[in-house]
């Protein structure tokens, strides 16, 4: 048996951190403790990333400034090329199920879905969460309204769906009708933001399994 130590405040730190080798974890989190107990779990070693919002919460003087701006959580990690423990979207399941094909559908410089085929190479039946991302290739305009903290790409859509074993499977995901714009100052009102752009479709924010240019 081993130990492994979790600790969550609810609030951001400097790292976030997984020891191994442990027989048990205390998760703390608003006051509250609870004792899980893990088994046969292999020696490892400990993993530690400092967080965006750290340098400047909970603020000074009573005042807490967001100077993350859009860059929160797995916008940061994306953004400035860091690789997390865990990427935003990871998960595991038993079956091998992969993303073979994508397609568009709608305007093609505002697209409203994405069809996506999806494999299953293995024995048993799976479950995929398929995730569309939406990524501004054109550059970082200058305009002030965009602040220089666009992200490098944001999720604009999810979908889950089935594969059973040794077959195929299509799933539509919406997008988000907001995707690709931003808001104006100027015009009180989202405004299409000038491309060109990418959808990115893949099982979390670092596998990208399949990309669509968008004008």
């Amino acid at each position: 048996m081993r130990r492994l130590g979790v600790f969550d405040d609810g609030e951001p730190g400097p790292e976030l951190t997984r020891d191994v080798p442990a027989d048990r974890a205390l998760v703390r989190r608003a006051g509250a403790e609870a004792m899980v107990v893990l088994r046969n779990q292999p020696a490892g070693g400990t993993t530690a990333l400092p967080t965006p919002a750290f340098e400047h919460h909970p603020g000074r003087n009573g005042v807490a400034n967001y100077l993350e701006a859009r860059l929160i959580g797995y916008r940061w990690y994306d953004t400035v090329g860091r690789q997390p423990l865990f990427p935003f979207g990871f998960g595991l399941g038993y079956a091998d199920v992969t993303i073979t094909a994508a397609r568009a559908s709608g305007d093609a410089t505002q697209p409203t879905s994405v069809d996506v085929e999806l494999a299953n190479g293995s024995d048993r039946d799976g479950m995929q969460v398929v995730q569309v991302y939406a990524a501004h290739t054109g550059g970082h305009p200058a305009s002030v309204e965009r602040r220089g903290d666009e992200p490098a790409q944001q999720l604009i859509g999810f979908a889950k769906v089935g594969v059973p074993a040794h077959g195929t499977a299509t799933v539509t995901v919406q997008l988000n009708p907001r995707a690709m714009h931003t808001w104006s100052i100027g015009d009180h009102d989202w405004v299409r933001a000038p491309g060109p752009f990418e959808l990115r479709i893949g099982t979390s924010s670092r596998d990208i399994a399949a990309s669509i240019p968008v004008g």
